[in-house]
C-alpha cells in the first residue's frame, strides 16, 4: 500500500471548518429571509373575505435547523360542515367523507377553506395563492442562496 503525505492538510481542515460554519450561518439567514418573504407575498395576493385566511399564513420552525415551514390554514379557517355528527373527526379532503354516524354527541365534519381557495371545489373555482407564489420564487431564492453561499465561502477561505 502506498501512502502519500499531503502538505498543508491541517490548514485545509481549518479552512473547511471555517467554510462550514460561515456557510451554515449564511444559509440560516437566507432560509429565514425566504420564509418571511413568502409569507409577505402570499398575504399580499390571498383572497380577502373575512381576513382570516391572510391571518393564518405563517412560518414555523421546520424539522431541522436549516428549514422553515410556511403554512396557511388551521383553526382560523376550519369550519364545521352541516349539522351531522360522527364518532370520530371527519376532515373533508382527506379521503374519509363518510365516517360512522354518531347517535349523540360526537364530532362534526370540518373543512379547512384554505384548501378550497387554493385548489377549488365543485362550486368554486380555484383562486391559488400558496403554490403559485412558491413556484414563482423558487429560482430566485435558489440564486440568492447560491450567491450568498459563494460570498461566504470566499470570505472564509481568504
Amino acid at each position: 500500500m502506498a501512502r502519500t503525505k499531503m502538505e498543508g492538510r491541517l490548514e485545509l481542515k481549518r479552512k473547511l471548518a471555517r467554510v462550514s460554519a460561515a456557510g451554515k450561518a449564511v444559509l440560516e439567514a437566507e432560509v429565514e429571509f425566504e420564509a418571511n418573504d413568502l409569507v409577505k407575498r402570499m398575504k399580499r395576493i390571498v383572497p380577502r373575505r373575512s381576513g382570516n385566511l391572510a391571518k393564518s399564513i405563517r412560518k414555523e420552525p421546520g424539522p431541522h435547523e436549516l428549514s422553515w415551514d410556511v403554512r396557511a390554514g388551521g383553526p382560523l379557517t376550519t369550519k364545521k360542515v352541516g349539522n351531522r355528527t360522527y364518532d370520530g373527526d371527519v376532515i373533508l379532503g382527506s379521503g374519509d367523507t363518510q365516517g360512522r354516524k354518531s347517535k349523540a354527541g360526537g364530532k362534526h365534519v370540518t373543512y379547512d377553506y384554505a384548501n378550497a381557495f387554493e385548489f377549488g371545489t365543485q362550486n368554486q373555482a380555484a383562486d391559488p395563492f400558496f403554490f403559485t407564489t412558491v413556484r414563482a420564487r423558487r429560482k430566485a431564492y435558489k440564486r440568492r442562496r447560491t450567491t450568498a453561499l459563494n460570498k461566504a465561502v470566499k470570505a472564509a477561505v481568504t
